[in-house]
């Protein structure tokens, strides 16, 4: 099957585009392997040919793995994809210049606004003047960590009549026991360090969508 027919077959699924395709990647692998093995022992006379054929063959092969990666970073099967979640206020509390631009860097990725601040007071005190939808509380901070601060936040809406906003935790504990320790602080769920992109915006459109 050649581009064309695979392009024409718009039916098929992902999975089976993805079978397709590598069938398709077997010819030219098989050629970069051999051709390269070749080319070990070639007289010089014919080091230039073997070299532009090995050369097509690689390009060949690149742009079936990227079509192939490009299936396979799509749903499988029949599924539609979720609509991307963004533009939300996330406010990050970390007390670590290097998270805090990490952090940031990953929200703006996918399309959010990141307010930082370094401590939880300053949380604290931000919470009650501007509205956020969504909290990204690290544990480990110096002073007031961030089981406090949850506890303040979450009193600080009661005592207020605020409507309760998202806390996700975000710790390099990860130990037994501590995400139920964050839970009974008022937080609403999780996050290990290191945060992938996947796993940051897999929450934030578990807890941002209101």
């Amino acid at each position: 099957m050649n581009n064309s027919e695979l392009r024409r077959d718009s039916d098929n699924t992902p999975v089976e585009r993805a079978r397709v395709l590598s069938n398709r990647l077997r010819d030219p692998l098989h050629a970069v392997v051999g051709l390269a093995e070749v080319l070990k022992d070639a007289p010089p006379d014919a080091t230039a040919q073997l070299a532009d054929t090995l050369h097509a063959e690689t390009q060949r092969l690149a742009e079936l793995a990227d079509e192939l990666l490009a299936v396979l970073g799509g749903p499988l099967g029949e599924q539609r994809p979720e609509p991307e979640l963004r533009g939300l206020r996330v406010l990050l509390v970390d007390d670590n210049p290097v998270n805090q631009m990490l952090t940031a860097a990953q929200l703006q990725k996918l399309g959010h606004v990141a307010i930082v601040v370094s401590s939880g007071p300053e949380a604290i005190d931000h919470l009650s003047r501007d509205e956020v939808d969504l909290v990204l509380l690290d544990w480990q901070m110096p002073g007031m960590d961030g089981l406090e601060a949850a506890e303040l936040m979450r009193a600080g809406e009661t005592a207020e009549g605020r409507d309760a906003v998202p806390i996700v935790a975000v710790t390099a504990r990860a130990m037994a026991g501590d995400r139920e320790r964050c839970l009974a602080a008022g937080m609403n769920d999780f996050l290990a360090k290191p945060v992938s992109l996947g796993d940051l915006r897999e929450m934030l459109r578990r807890w941002g969508a209101g």
